[in-house]
């Protein structure tokens, strides 16, 4: 990869990054993702699945796309597909509707 000048910005201040740095700072911050989401894993931290995927169909960023990479972090982070599931599904409906108090869910 080239050793390219990328802008970067700290309160209005431009900031010469170069595409190692980038991808060095990246790198810190998947990682600390993934071990605040496995103490959350450990802790039992109730979890809702959601995506932002656009609305519309998109070129770059197609409708899905963003949910199903998420469920495969989840995945390869040590979440149980049970888990995963149920965050997706059944845990959904119950925030949606109110913790459940309309919906008789087990």
């Amino acid at each position: 990869m080239a050793d390219r000048a990328v802008g970067g910005n700290l309160g209005g201040r431009e900031l010469p990054l170069r595409d190692g740095v980038v991808l060095v700072l990246l790198a810190v911050f998947i990682e600390r993702t993934r071990a605040t989401f496995n103490i959350m894993l450990r802790d039992h931290v109730p979890l809702v699945f959601e995506s932002d995927t656009p609305a519309a169909d998109g070129f770059g960023n197609p409708p899905g796309l963003n949910g199903r990479l998420e469920m495969q972090n989840w995945a390869d982070s040590g979440a149980p597909l049970s888990l995963l599931l149920r965050a997706a599904t059944i845990d959904n409906a119950r925030v949606g509707f109110g913790g459940g108090s309309r919906l008789k869910l087990r």
